[in-house]
């Protein structure tokens, strides 16, 4: 029974209402016959309802509970006199991140974010020797100024020990002797992947993009990480070395990429410098298969390309006038049951030696083996590959 606000009600019920007769339990709740006015309020357990003759509740019958505390007992029909608790508004902010979280992860699966175009090459190339010099003065002004200032930044704390001072200016001395070195160097590559010849040095430096696949949108990158055997300085979707590789032997160093859009959303990419051997291939006469050390200086007018095997793709050799066609390849690969083929034809008539040194162009002497025909070649246009 109920009576809106204001109702006359009876002795019983207006003694109750001024002696406010404490509910213990929710069964009182559940089986109260007292009268009262709609919206009345009592306490039972520590929890205030209020009472609404409109609504049944299976555990308090018309008493509502003022605040909800559980998600789940919020409906469409509750009114402006229900509130929620802060757990469960911060059950709800909770589910709203999740399913923004989801959402997110879904949408990475349809549309994955990678890394596009990884480039990893020298920070300076034999094109950018006025670079170089230019970065050179404004890198030692930089560093007087931030003593001078005592201030600190990252990126021309070269030696990177969390200090700037005159020790930066001679690590980057350092650097900068040995980048203009380097333009001498024969490296090859423009991708994910560079090559240099053993004894060589290189201050790497890498360059990205991030795409989502599938998609036109650019997904926003909140931080990237490369991770490699050097140290170096991040900004954006670069990072340069701030120490230099160098490798006497046959070695790959990889540096892996990695994208965040957020924690659980990144993209990863791997890029390797490589010190290596190469093949040489081109014509002479038969004094230059007699030679015990071959230099760079005799090597002039062949061909030559890294390798990582002893097999060699079709060559043209032009043998006009009388001259043999020579093949030069590293010990480490030589493999007497590789097969040489002449004009697509098996030619086991070669002349082989396996005691060769030969000096690079970093000067460093490595073993080689020579192949060369066993007779002198006239033909212009002579197809040798080894398979």
């Amino acid at each position: 029974m109920s009576h809106k606000l204001g109702t006359n009600i009876s002795y019983k019920s207006e003694a109750w209402l001024d002696n406010r007769v404490k509910v213990d339990n929710k069964d009182q709740l559940l089986y109260w016959t007292d009268p009262v006015p709609e919206s009345f309020e009592v306490c039972c357990e520590g929890i205030w309802y209020y009472y609404d003759p409109n609504k049944t509740r299976l555990d308090t019958g018309h008493w509502v509970p003022r605040v909800a505390t559980d998600i789940n007992d919020i409906t469409e029909e509750d009114d402006a006199k229900r509130g929620v608790s802060a757990g469960v508004i911060r059950e709800m902010a909770e589910d709203v991140i999740n399913l923004k979280k989801q959402t997110r992860l879904l949408d990475n699966v349809i549309y994955p974010v990678t890394i596009k175009n990884p480039v990893i090459g020298p920070k300076y190339s034999s094109t950018e020797v006025q670079t170089l010099t230019n970065d050179t003065e404004y890198t030692f002004a930089k560093i007087l100024n931030l003593i001078s200032a005592q201030q600190y930044d990252e990126y021309y704390d070269i030696n990177m020990d969390g200090v700037i001072d005159n020790a930066d200016s001679t690590a980057w001395t350092e650097l900068y002797n040995k980048c203009a070195q380097s333009y001498s160097y024969s490296p090859k590559g423009t991708g994910s992947s560079y090559w240099l010849e053993v004894g060589s040095w290189i201050l790497p430096k890498i360059t990205w993009s991030v795409a989502k696949t599938g998609s036109a949108i650019v997904p926003e990158i909140s931080n990237s990480v490369v991770s490699g055997p050097v140290r170096g300085y991040i900004n954006g979707l670069s990072w340069v070395g701030k120490e230099g590789i160098q490798s006497n032997t046959r070695a790959s160093y990889t540096f892996r990429i990695t994208s965040f859009v957020d924690e659980d959303i990144y993209a990863t990419a791997d890029t390797t410098i490589n010190f290596g051997y190469k093949l040489y291939s081109g014509v002479s006469d038969e004094s230059f298969g007699e030679a015990a050390i071959y230099n760079q200086s005799m090597l002039t007018g062949f061909t030559s390309e890294f390798v990582t095997n002893g097999k060699m793709s079709a060559r043209t050799f032009n043998c006009t006038g009388g001259k043999y066609p020579y093949i030069l390849i590293p010990k480490d690969f030589y493999s007497a049951n590789n097969k040489t083929y002449v004009n697509d034809n098996l030619m086991s008539d070669f002349v082989v030696r396996t005691n060769p040194i030969l000096v690079n162009s970093r000067g460093i002497n490595i073993a080689y083996v020579l192949l060369r025909t066993t007779y002198i070649q006239t033909g212009s246009a002579i197809k040798i590959d080894i398979r």
